[in-house]
């Protein structure tokens, strides 16, 4: 018999991930991100929005996650620049129990607000935790 399989919040490990990794970059754009699951009233210089977007159990001990990324910035480049630098992290380095990746194109959208925006798209594939059951 199977135990209870419990998912990460992705949107909680991805965020808390790139608040980490983006500091510690030398690129003068991944400086001062702010990084969060939604958008502020007053939008900082440099945001990135991570939102889950539904998904599916892939098997008893897997998930595949669609999570878009949303990136803005102040320059056009400094849009697109961040956005290629998550791209490549997140398909290079994505934190456990991220098991593999998918997808990972920005493209231009435009914004209400004028400010420069990337948005992209990537599948996850996640492994559960089992549940210790009393």
């Amino acid at each position: 018999m199977y135990g209870a399989e419990i998912f990460p919040d992705i949107e909680l490990l991805l965020t808390g991930w790139l608040r980490t990794v983006l500091p510690g970059r030398p690129e003068a754009y991944a400086s001062g991100v702010r990084v969060s699951n939604r958008l502020p009233a007053t939008r900082p210089p440099r945001a990135v929005v991570v939102r889950r977007d539904g998904g599916r159990r892939a098997s008893h001990v897997t998930e595949a996650v669609p999570v878009a990324i949303n990136v803005w910035a102040d320059t056009e480049q400094d849009a697109a620049n961040l956005a290629r630098l998550i791209s490549a992290l997140i398909l290079s380095q994505a934190p456990p129990p991220i098991e593999h990746v998918e997808g990972g194109g920005f493209s231009a959208i435009a914004d209400e607000s004028g400010a420069f925006r990337r948005f992209g798209m990537f599948e996850l594939t996640v492994t559960s935790e089992t549940l210790v059951m009393p």
